[in-house]
């Protein structure tokens, strides 16, 4: 096997490996069973959203030489923010592939495109992984860094306030189901032209566990199918007050102390279209400037002498809310 020519051939082009990081079946993640986002690419690396009355949305285009649309009232703004750009790298040696069994294999050589295969699976999970914390965080209204840095608060950023509730859930004289009902009248005033169908309300497996035995759910609960829900695993979800979902989040943790939901809080999301959106910006590469943004990109890179190829997998995204103030943060006290 002449590896030197393996790596510089077609299977290694930008082409195929972005391709081929594309098909991989997306992991389960947690966000997906809460919210849903609207997902696009654009060709830039700036997402300039329109804000009025707290609620943002993308501007709309305009040749170049034109003025373009113009802010007929004071309270509408254009801001633009800089897509993050998330790589990740990793290499394949020659000594990683010559000689070498297939792992669960006791007499099949390791291959060039087996290995390929296994790192670009490596690669999309921790980028797939990524672009769940970011839409959590268009969620939780705060896009965190690695290290816990804040990239952008979004509420700081088009100047308005949470909207949110606080329940006690010591409290045993209080009625779960009416603070429900308080906190999706607080999100349909936010939601104004939207149209949606039903709340979901993210819990911390903790507070889960606290909410679905409070008093007030027991007794609502008790004589419903011979107490099915008493009995029953509802962390998948259960409805309450018609159309208001209470799930679990039952892994939260991410790492570096980073959580997709915060221990203490629980968030009321509608299920309304186009409120949740994630736009894609291009791959920082030649052959893919100025084209249309897509979730993932593979590249490669000969190492001197035929010695490996070197890869580098990316995502640039953004999630955001258009109305931050429709999804209701609920403080456990």
């Amino acid at each position: 096997m002449n590896l030197a020519n393996v790596f510089k051939g077609d299977l290694f082009s930008f082409t195929s490996l972005t391709a081929a990081i594309n098909l991989l079946p997306p992991l389960p993640t947690s966000v997906d069973g809460f919210a849903k986002f609207v997902e696009s690419g654009i060709n830039t690396t700036t997402v300039v959203v329109e804000e009025k009355d707290g609620k943002i949305g993308i501007v709309a285009s305009a040749p170049r030489g034109t003025i373009g649309r113009g802010q007929s009232s004071k309270k509408r703004r254009a801001r633009s923010f800089a897509v993050p750009h998330y790589p990740t790298f990793d290499s394949i040696m020659a000594s990683e592939v010559q000689g070498v069994r297939q792992f669960g294999s006791d007499n099949t050589m390791e291959t060039v495109e087996a290995k390929l295969a296994e790192k670009r699976a490596d690669m999309a999970a921790d980028l797939t992984n990524t672009q769940n914390f970011g839409k959590w965080g268009a969620i939780q209204g705060v896009l965190y860094d690695e290290d816990g840095s804040v990239i952008y608060d979004w509420f700081d950023e088009f100047g308005v306030a949470r909207n949110e509730i606080s329940i006690d859930l010591s409290d045993a004289t209080i009625n779960l189901r009416d603070k429900m009902i308080e906190a999706k009248r607080a999100a349909e005033k936010e939601l104004g032209g939207y149209t949606f169908s039903k709340f979901t309300v993210a819990l911390p497996a903790a507070v889960f566990d606290e909410f679905v035995s409070h008093p007030s759910l027991k007794e609502a609960y008790d004589r419903w199918q011979d107490g099915a829900f008493l009995r029953a695993d509802n962390r998948k979800g259960f409805m309450i007050a018609d159309n208001i979902e209470i799930k679990s989040v039952d892994v939260a943790d991410v790492g570096n102390g980073l959580k997709v939901i915060p221990d203490d809080e629980g968030f009321m999301i509608p299920d309304a279209n186009g409120l949740l959106k994630v736009n894609y910006s291009p791959a920082d590469t030649l052959e893919a400037a100025n084209t249309i943004g897509l979730p993932f990109y593979m590249a490669s890179e000969p190492m001197p002498f035929g010695k490996g190829v070197e890869l580098q997998a990316e995502t640039n995204f953004l999630a955001y809310a258009e109305k931050p103030r429709a999804i209701v943060r609920i403080r456990f006290i």
